[in-house]
């Protein structure tokens, strides 16, 4: 009887460790990411512009098309990122990487607008 108790005891012990807290359509790690840097693009896009009701309703549309692209919902990625957020340490490695991106990206942009206008270099 006391390996019966010990074994469902155990089992509870196993249970309750499990992540069931992650949402049923959590976004993969690593497409989360990508998904993180094109937002991050958009907004520092939208950050340039003159704020309007035309610009904030293009905004939308944006992120609305990064959603489609990526065949996710607005509701998933939220979901997601709320997930991810209740491990900052995991977080912060996600945005290290999203940071990597977003300069790979910058060096590629300013290499060919180099290349296109050398009178640029010094």
């Amino acid at each position: 009887m006391k390996v019966f108790h010990l074994l469902i005891l155990c089992l509870l012990f196993f249970t309750a460790c499990t992540d069931n807290n992650s949402p049923k359509d959590l976004i993969e790690e690593q497409k989360m990411i990508n998904i993180m840097s094109e937002l991050h693009i958009i907004d520092g896009y939208m950050s340039s512009l003159t704020y309007t009701d035309s610009i904030r309703i293009n905004g939308k549309n944006f992120y609305n098309t990064v959603y489609k692209n990526n065949g996710i919902t607005k509701s998933q990625y939220e979901n997601s990122l709320k997930h991810y957020s209740m491990d900052p340490v995991k977080l912060d490695s996600m945005y290290s990487d999203v940071q990597k991106i977003l300069t790979a990206k910058e060096k590629k942009l300013n290499k060919n607008s180099l290349k296109k206008n050398p009178e640029l270099i010094q």
